[in-house]
Protein backbone atom coordinates (compact mmCIF):
# COMPACT_ATOMS: atom_id res chain seq x y z
CA UNK A 1 0.00 0.00 0.00
CA UNK A 2 1.17 3.25 0.12
CA UNK A 3 1.47 3.95 2.92
CA UNK A 4 3.50 1.45 3.63
CA UNK A 5 5.64 3.00 0.85
CA UNK A 6 5.82 5.89 2.76
CA UNK A 7 7.08 3.95 5.82
CA UNK A 8 9.22 2.14 4.28
CA UNK A 9 10.73 5.04 2.35
CA UNK A 10 11.76 6.58 5.60
CA UNK A 11 13.62 4.09 7.49
CA UNK A 12 16.87 5.49 8.50
CA UNK A 13 19.14 3.42 6.19
CA UNK A 14 22.41 4.02 8.08
CA UNK A 15 20.70 2.66 11.46
CA UNK A 16 19.58 -0.01 8.87
CA UNK A 17 22.76 -0.71 7.76
CA UNK A 18 24.13 -0.56 11.09
CA UNK A 19 21.40 -3.26 12.07
CA UNK A 20 22.42 -5.15 9.11
CA UNK A 21 26.17 -5.34 10.35
CA UNK A 22 25.66 -5.68 14.14
CA UNK A 23 23.36 -8.96 13.51
CA UNK A 24 25.76 -10.41 11.38
CA UNK A 25 28.35 -9.97 14.24
CA UNK A 26 25.94 -11.10 16.79
CA UNK A 27 25.06 -14.50 14.34
CA UNK A 28 28.91 -14.70 13.69
CA UNK A 29 29.70 -14.68 17.31
CA UNK A 30 26.90 -16.58 18.48
CA UNK A 31 28.23 -19.61 15.92
CA UNK A 32 31.42 -19.47 16.89
CA UNK A 33 30.25 -20.03 20.63
CA UNK A 34 27.83 -22.39 19.69
CA UNK A 35 31.28 -24.50 17.83
CA UNK A 36 33.20 -23.80 21.38
CA UNK A 37 29.87 -25.71 23.50
CA UNK A 38 30.11 -28.30 21.17
CA UNK A 39 33.94 -29.15 21.73
CA UNK A 40 33.44 -28.12 25.23
CA UNK A 41 30.56 -31.21 25.17
CA UNK A 42 33.28 -33.44 23.55
CA UNK A 43 36.00 -33.18 25.62
CA UNK A 44 34.10 -33.32 28.61
CA UNK A 45 32.34 -36.65 27.65
CA UNK A 46 35.92 -38.25 26.76
CA UNK A 47 37.05 -36.95 30.32
CA UNK A 48 34.39 -38.91 31.95
CA UNK A 49 35.86 -41.87 31.09
CA UNK A 50 37.82 -43.37 33.87
CA UNK A 51 40.49 -44.95 31.66
CA UNK A 52 42.01 -41.48 30.84
CA UNK A 53 45.39 -41.14 32.51
CA UNK A 54 45.98 -37.78 34.87
CA UNK A 55 48.25 -36.54 31.93
CA UNK A 56 45.28 -36.84 29.41
CA UNK A 57 42.81 -35.30 31.82
CA UNK A 58 45.61 -31.94 32.15
CA UNK A 59 45.66 -32.31 28.56
CA UNK A 60 41.93 -31.86 28.08
CA UNK A 61 41.90 -29.17 30.91
CA UNK A 62 44.20 -27.32 29.37
CA UNK A 63 42.28 -27.64 26.73
CA UNK A 64 39.11 -26.22 28.25
CA UNK A 65 40.56 -23.71 30.20
CA UNK A 66 41.70 -22.20 26.44
CA UNK A 67 38.28 -22.38 25.25
CA UNK A 68 36.98 -20.53 28.72
CA UNK A 69 39.44 -17.80 27.54
CA UNK A 70 37.97 -17.69 24.12
CA UNK A 71 34.03 -17.23 25.24
CA UNK A 72 35.34 -14.61 27.40
CA UNK A 73 36.63 -12.83 24.41
CA UNK A 74 33.82 -13.38 22.44
CA UNK A 75 31.37 -12.09 25.13
CA UNK A 76 33.36 -9.25 25.04
CA UNK A 77 33.37 -9.18 21.06
CA UNK A 78 32.54 -5.43 20.08
CA UNK A 79 29.49 -4.41 17.55
CA UNK A 80 30.24 -1.84 14.44
CA UNK A 81 30.01 1.41 16.78
CA UNK A 82 32.59 0.09 19.46
CA UNK A 83 29.72 -0.87 22.41
CA UNK A 84 30.30 -4.63 23.26
CA UNK A 85 27.69 -6.65 21.50
CA UNK A 86 26.47 -8.67 24.62
CA UNK A 87 26.93 -5.90 27.48
CA UNK A 88 23.56 -4.11 26.66
CA UNK A 89 23.19 -0.95 26.82
CA UNK A 90 27.13 -0.56 28.55
CA UNK A 91 29.10 1.24 26.90
CA UNK A 92 32.84 -0.57 28.34
CA UNK A 93 33.04 -4.60 28.22
CA UNK A 94 30.32 -7.29 28.85
CA UNK A 95 32.58 -9.40 31.06
CA UNK A 96 35.39 -9.03 33.39
CA UNK A 97 37.08 -11.02 35.94
CA UNK A 98 37.34 -11.38 39.80
CA UNK A 99 39.70 -11.85 42.13
CA UNK A 100 39.24 -15.90 41.88
CA UNK A 101 39.31 -15.64 37.54
CA UNK A 102 35.59 -16.02 37.11
CA UNK A 103 33.66 -14.18 34.52
CA UNK A 104 31.48 -11.62 36.03
CA UNK A 105 28.96 -9.87 33.90
CA UNK A 106 28.95 -5.99 34.00
CA UNK A 107 27.08 -5.15 31.57
CA UNK A 108 22.90 -3.48 31.57
CA UNK A 109 20.05 -5.57 32.03
CA UNK A 110 18.59 -5.28 28.50
CA UNK A 111 20.23 -4.13 24.96
CA UNK A 112 18.10 -1.59 23.67
CA UNK A 113 16.50 -1.16 21.01
CA UNK A 114 17.94 1.07 17.26
CA UNK A 115 15.66 2.44 15.73
CA UNK A 116 14.91 2.32 12.18
CA UNK A 117 12.51 5.34 11.60
CA UNK A 118 8.77 5.81 12.04
CA UNK A 119 8.06 3.14 14.81
CA UNK A 120 10.37 0.91 13.04
CA UNK A 121 13.44 -0.47 15.66
CA UNK A 122 15.16 -3.54 15.65
CA UNK A 123 16.98 -5.40 19.02
CA UNK A 124 20.45 -4.17 19.32
CA UNK A 125 21.52 -7.64 20.49
CA UNK A 126 21.16 -10.12 23.41
CA UNK A 127 22.81 -9.67 26.51
CA UNK A 128 26.02 -11.75 27.94
CA UNK A 129 23.36 -13.46 30.77
CA UNK A 130 21.07 -14.60 27.87
CA UNK A 131 23.47 -16.38 26.04
CA UNK A 132 25.87 -17.47 28.58
CA UNK A 133 23.59 -17.94 32.30
CA UNK A 134 21.01 -21.18 32.53
CA UNK A 135 20.04 -23.36 35.16
CA UNK A 136 22.01 -26.44 36.30
CA UNK A 137 20.14 -29.95 36.69
CA UNK A 138 18.95 -28.67 40.45
CA UNK A 139 17.54 -25.75 39.37
CA UNK A 140 20.49 -23.71 40.16
CA UNK A 141 21.66 -20.44 38.53
CA UNK A 142 25.12 -21.15 36.44
CA UNK A 143 26.46 -20.15 33.26
CA UNK A 144 28.92 -21.80 30.75
CA UNK A 145 32.11 -20.01 31.74
CA UNK A 146 31.92 -21.08 35.12
CA UNK A 147 31.18 -24.59 34.23
CA UNK A 148 33.54 -24.60 31.95
CA UNK A 149 36.50 -23.03 33.69
CA UNK A 150 36.22 -24.86 36.74
CA UNK A 151 36.00 -28.31 34.98
CA UNK A 152 39.13 -27.16 33.21
CA UNK A 153 40.77 -26.59 36.49
CA UNK A 154 38.98 -29.71 37.87
CA UNK A 155 40.48 -31.88 35.66
CA UNK A 156 44.09 -30.40 36.19
CA UNK A 157 44.44 -31.67 39.66
CA UNK A 158 41.38 -29.62 41.60
CA UNK A 159 39.36 -32.82 42.11
CA UNK A 160 39.83 -36.03 43.97
CA UNK A 161 37.69 -37.49 41.33
CA UNK A 162 38.32 -35.44 37.68
CA UNK A 163 35.89 -38.15 35.95
CA UNK A 164 33.15 -37.78 38.13
CA UNK A 165 33.62 -33.61 38.03
CA UNK A 166 33.49 -34.28 34.07
CA UNK A 167 30.16 -36.49 34.48
CA UNK A 168 28.32 -33.82 36.65
CA UNK A 169 29.52 -31.17 34.07
CA UNK A 170 28.20 -33.22 31.35
CA UNK A 171 24.96 -33.25 33.46
CA UNK A 172 24.90 -29.49 33.64
CA UNK A 173 25.79 -29.29 30.13
CA UNK A 174 23.01 -31.17 28.95
CA UNK A 175 20.40 -28.44 30.18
Amino acid sequence: SLARSETLAKVDTRNAQRATGDLSLADGTLSDISSALIRVKELTTQAASSTLSPDQLGAIGDELLAINESLFSLANARDSAGKALFGGESSGAAYQRDAAGNAVYVGTASSGDLPLGEGLSVSRSLTGPEIFNFNDASGNPTDLMTVVKNLGEALKGAAADPAGAARAALDTLSN
